[in-house]
């Protein structure tokens, strides 16, 4: 089940230039009724995974988001 629902990491990363089409992408998962269930990449690469690493490449794009989010409000 976790395999079935998972992204391919080739097209997060495509879809991630573009948010309004990724939602559209895991919208249209939804209505398929095979949905996206958060895990990007192969989760059998799990065991494989830096944890710290893994979280401060999501901080930095969280935070670089926000950045972005705070500088369009100026």
């Amino acid at each position: 089940d976790l395999v079935r629902g998972q992204m391919q990491l080739d097209d997060a990363l495509e879809l991630s230039t573009d948010l309004s089409l990724f939602v559209k992408r895991v919208e249209d998962s939804f209505a398929n009724k095979t949905p996206f269930n958060g895990i990007v990449g192969d989760i059998g690469n799990y065991e494989f995974v830096d944890a710290r690493e893994m979280l401060q490449r999501m901080w930095n794009v969280a935070s670089g988001d926000v950045d972005a989010l705070m500088a369009a409000m100026e």
